[in-house]
């Protein structure tokens, strides 16, 4: 099994982008596990109702409001956030918190939807340590279990 193999195979975390049009994904964290539904996920960490959903291309300010403060200034992420919208190959996740930007996570779906691997993640400072980013995490994953049939992905 080769090094990419073996990286591959531990970063099963995968994160993707879905191929245009995929239907809004609802899912819902149940015992620890998401579970995907027709609505918007849902779930309680701390004080906070969370919500997660993929992004859409007019949710750049919400962007622009995770981005703040990271690489002084330079963060990648806006300039990269319409062209990941476009990827066929590429999903982007949102977390609100009470209707608040609270976490980002960017994923790309390789082996035709068997896997994907995270590309950026972002947690607000007020929302960090709370487990926004894990929950985001399995909220793709089950995502791209559900579609992974409909999902491409570039090798």
């Amino acid at each position: 099994m080769s090094l990419c193999s073996m990286l591959l195979c531990s970063v099963r975390r995968l994160c993707l982008v879905f191929p245009k049009p995929l239907p809004m994904a609802n899912i819902s964290l149940i015992k620890g596990r998401a579970i995907m539904t027709r609505g918007v996920h849902h779930s309680r960490i701390l004080n906070h109702e969370l919500t997660c959903r993929l992004a859409r291309s007019n949710d750049f300010d919400d962007i622009l409001t995770l981005s703040q403060g990271i690489y002084n200034g330079h963060d990648y992420v806006p300039v990269r956030f319409h062209t990941w919208m476009k990827m066929e190959n590429s999903a982007v996740m949102l977390s609100y918190a009470n209707k608040k930007p609270a976490g980002l996570l960017v994923c790309s779906i390789l082996d035709q939807g068997k896997s994907f691997i995270s590309r950026a993640a972002r947690v607000l400072p007020e929302f960090r340590g709370q487990g926004v980013h894990k929950m985001q995490g399995k909220v793709m994953d089950e995502f791209v279990r559900k579609h992974s049939q409909t999902l491409g992905g570039n090798d």
